[in-house]
Parts: structure tokens; C-alpha cells; sequence
């Protein structure tokens, strides 16, 4: 993605890219690809804005731009995000939560991932150091 000139330019390919992997009979092939391009209007130093917005907030009770309690929304859009990946599906929000924690036991259940257990020795490091 790209954000210039008040527009989002954003590439996407036409097919999945694990499928074309799968399937290219070229090496180093491209698969065909969709720019996108979705206008916005421009907002000066957006950052400073929130910034001194949750600076007027507190010392002046305005009211917030971006209130922390939205912030569980872009966590809900990363979600749905890894669930359809894992499913191999479009997935609508708002995320089915259950159908999203049977999936995510589903792979903890199938893991074959081994836990290994570090010891950290607690040794004087200063004796490492050439003097």
C-alpha cells in the first residue's frame, strides 16, 4: 500500500497467490494483478491532530477523536482477517466469536509444537568482560 497524493494505492492479485504458486509453470512468473485506488481527503499532520486532541481531552474534557475503546474494533478486523485465512472463506464481521475459538483450539489441539524449557543460569556476566 501506498498513501499519496490524498489516495490509497493499494495492489492486489487477481488469483491467491498460493494458489498461483501452486500452479505457475514459469519460475519467477507474476500472477496478474488489480490496482486499487481509493480516494480521501487529506488531513494535516494526523497524528499531531489525535495528539493534541488527547492532550485537550484530558486537560479540558474535550472529547476524543479516536476514544481507546474503538481500539477493539481493529482487533476484531486483524481476527476475522487470520480466520478467513484459516478457513479458506470470506468471513463477515462481526466475527462469530465461537466458531472463531473452536478453530483456534482446533490448531492448539493439533500443535506439534515441543515447549522447550531454558534454564538461565545466574552467573556474575561481569566476569565476561576483558579488563
Amino acid at each position: 500500500m501506498v498513501l499519496e497524493k490524498d489516495k490509497l494505492h493499494f495492489t492486489r492479485n487477481e488469483v491467491s497467490m498460493t494458489e498461483f504458486s501452486k500452479t505457475s509453470k514459469v519460475g519467477f512468473m507474476k500472477p496478474e494483478v488489480w490496482q486499487v485506488e481509493i480516494p480521501f481527503e487529506n488531513a494535516s499532520a494526523p497524528h499531531a491532530v489525535l495528539m493534541q486532541n488527547f492532550v485537550d481531552a484530558i486537560l479540558e474534557g474535550a472529547p476524543l477523536i479516536a476514544p481507546g475503546a474503538d481500539g477493539i474494533y481493529s482487533v476484531e478486523l486483524a481476527n476475522v482477517m487470520l480466520y478467513s485465512s484459516l478457513i479458506g472463506q470470506t468471513v463477515k464481521l462481526p466475527l462469530n466469536s465461537a466458531a472463531f475459538e473452536q478453530k483456534l483450539n482446533e490448531l492448539i489441539a493439533g500443535s506439534k509444537l515441543q515447549k522447550k524449557v531454558v534454564e538461565i543460569a545466574t552467573e556474575d556476566f561481569t566476569k565476561s568482560f576483558n579488563r
